[in-house]
């Protein structure tokens, strides 16, 4: 089975963009928790915060690493050329 470089290229590139969508959710949300604290808010609700973060966390590792690259390989073996492919 032959794998064409514009599906690899497609893969990685959705690897890429799945890991700074992670981080940079995981910072506006930590942001917010943490502007939240400085303004001496009450973080009542903090342990729900800290069961939801790590739901989110997962979520978003699981679209970085598995569905993202998916979509990348999909859209590159779709519609890139067979022009370079690896054996």
């Amino acid at each position: 089975m032959a794998v064409s470089n514009a599906a690899l290229i497609g893969a990685l590139s959705g690897l890429a963009l799945g890991l700074v969508e992670y981080v940079i959710v995981l910072r506006i949300i930590g942001g917010a928790v943490s502007r939240e604290a400085a303004q001496g808010g009450e973080l009542t609700g903090l342990p729900l915060v800290t069961v939801g973060m790590r739901r989110i966390r997962m979520a978003l590792l699981g679209c970085a690493f598995f569905l993202l690259p998916a979509v990348g390989f999909a859209l590159g073996s779709a519609f890139g050329s067979d022009a370079g492919s690896v054996q």
